[in-house]
């Protein structure tokens, strides 16, 4: 299974209804198959969504393979600040 039909990976990237907080997320540059993933242009999103309330999607685009960055974001109504730290292994 691959992507969407494998289970544990999709559970890997969407969870369930976290509280509010902080929240750290590491990735290695790696496909969930384990291979180097190709230098260009990828697109973190974040979503928040209230069973009865708001809804936000945040993306931050970011340029792997280009060194280290970092990028912010901040969001409007559900998520608070977003920092991306791109560090080159």
């Amino acid at each position: 299974p691959y992507g969407r039909n494998d289970p544990a990976a999709a559970l890997g990237i969407a969870r369930p209804t976290r509280a509010p907080g902080r929240y750290t997320l590491a990735w290695d540059g790696r496909d969930d198959r384990g291979r180097a993933m190709a230098p260009g242009t990828y697109v973190l999103r974040a979503e928040a969504a209230r069973e009865h309330g708001g809804h936000e999607l945040l993306a931050v685009p970011f340029a792997l393979g280009a060194g280290a960055a970092v990028v912010e974001r901040r969001g409007e109504r559900e998520l608070g600040r977003i920092v991306l730290r791109n560090a080159p292994p």
